[in-house]
C-alpha cells in the first residue's frame, strides 16, 4: 500500500511539473528560449498550492494561510467543484480554530487535496491541464463531470 501511495505521489508530482514547464520557442536567429506563459505560470502556482496542501506538520497559522490562498484561487470560478472546495476549506479552518488535533482532520484534508487535484487537472480552471491528456494519456485526463 505504501509503494502504491508513493507511486501515485510521484505520478502527481510529475504531472504538476509537466504542466508548469516553460515552453520552448525557436527564435528568428535559430536559438531556443524557454518562455513562461501565463498558463504555465498559473499551472506552477496551482502546483505550489497543491504541495502546500500536502505538507505535513504545519503550524495552525501556516495551514490557515495555505487554505486561504487555495480558497482565493478557486473562488475565481463558481461551479459545484469550487463550492465544494470552499466548503471543505471553511470546515477545516473552523475545526483548526477550535483546536482540533491534526489526527481528527486527516479525512477532511484528504478530501480537500483530492478535490483540489481535480480542480488542477481540469482545463476549465487550468489550461495547461490539456497537455496531461497528450503526455500521460487517460491517467492525467481524468476530469470530473462535477460542475
Amino acid at each position: 500500500a505504501q509503494a502504491s501511495k508513493s507511486n501515485s505521489s510521484n505520478s502527481i508530482s510529475q504531472q504538476l511539473t509537466t504542466m508548469s514547464k516553460p515552453k520552448l520557442w525557436e527564435m528568428s536567429d535559430g536559438t531556443v528560449k524557454e518562455v513562461l506563459t501565463p498558463y504555465t505560470s498559473r499551472a506552477k502556482e496551482l502546483g505550489d498550492l497543491y504541495q502546500g496542501l500536502t505538507l505535513p506538520n504545519l503550524r495552525v497559522d501556516e495551514r490557515l494561510d495555505v487554505l486561504l490562498h487555495v480558497k482565493w484561487t478557486v473562488k475565481e470560478f463558481e461551479t459545484k467543484l469550487t463550492k465544494e472546495i470552499i466548503e471543505l476549506i471553511d470546515r477545516e479552518a473552523d475545526l483548526l480554530n477550535r483546536g482540533r488535533p491534526d489526527k481528527s482532520l486527516e479525512g477532511l484534508r484528504k478530501r480537500i487535496v483530492r478535490a483540489f487535484l481535480q480542480f488542477i487537472k481540469d482545463p476549465q480552471y487550468n489550461p495547461e491541464a490539456k497537455i496531461l491528456a497528450e503526455q500521460f494519456g487517460s491517467m492525467g485526463a481524468t476530469v470530473s463531470t462535477v460542475r
